[in-house]
């Protein structure tokens, strides 16, 4: 099977994941399969069973933005075992207006590294775990994959927005070990977003959105 296609097979699992965790609504199956389908600066990871070791691991699928090492992650689809263990989209902007529209904050707002820049910016937009294995085990590998493929396309910065009371456990902590540093606190970030979208917040309920975000970001040269 084409590993698009498992991951496309995977869009329903990835939704209620997704629902259970971030939030109901927070994503929809369209915005899991415009990560997998786009080609240009979106790129879906997700964490399996590899059922090809008798130690407790995972084996990661990623459709889109080459890193250099794609022929390990989708190799050998039949060592995929179950449901996925979770999952991270993560985004490759090219230009400040990119950047601006990522964080969807007026530029000011922004650190003053961020404000004007013409390097290439790496962005994990999500990052969504199951509760069926040691979820550290996940998120080292996700956040591996996502340094892997911003260093592959020459990404000054790597930066993440999560939230005050994460809902990822020892998401902190991880960042903070791989190097990323707390930049700046936003209130009520997701509070428009929440209300046009319509979506539920996995640690507030429903919208409005009342949870501050707290940008992360990591120099990578």
């Amino acid at each position: 099977m084409d590993y698009k296609q498992r991951v496309m097979n995977d869009i329903e699992s990835l939704t209620s994941l997704s629902d259970e965790k971030l939030g109901r609504g927070y994503l929809t199956e369209q915005h899991l399969k415009n990560a997998v389908a786009s080609g240009g600066p979106l790129f879906l990871t997700i964490a399996y069973n590899d059922i090809s070791t008798d130690v407790e691991s995972t084996r990661l699928i990623r459709s889109s933005l080459k890193s250099g090492h794609d022929d390990v992650l989708v190799e050998g689809d039949r060592l995929l075992s179950g449901q996925p263990l979770g999952f991270m989209i993560g985004q490759v902007s090219t230009s400040t207006k990119e950047t601006h529209k990522w964080f969807n904050l007026n530029g000011d707002e922004l650190p003053h590294n961020l404000q004007i820049i013409n390097e290439n910016v790496g962005f994990i937009n999500n990052i969504c775990l199951s509760s069926v294995i040691d979820p550290n085990t996940i998120l080292v590998d996700l956040i591996s994959d996502a340094l892997r493929v911003f260093h592959a396309n020459s990404c000054k910065y790597a930066c993440i927005i999560i939230r005050g009371d994460t809902v990822v456990d020892g998401l902190k902590h991880e960042l903070l070990r791989n190097g990323f540093e707390p930049m700046q606190a936003y209130e009520n970030y997701w509070s428009e977003q929440s209300r046009v979208r319509r979506f539920s917040c996995g640690v507030c309920g429903s919208p409005p959105c009342t949870c501050d975000g707290y940008l992360y970001v990591k120099t990578l040269y």
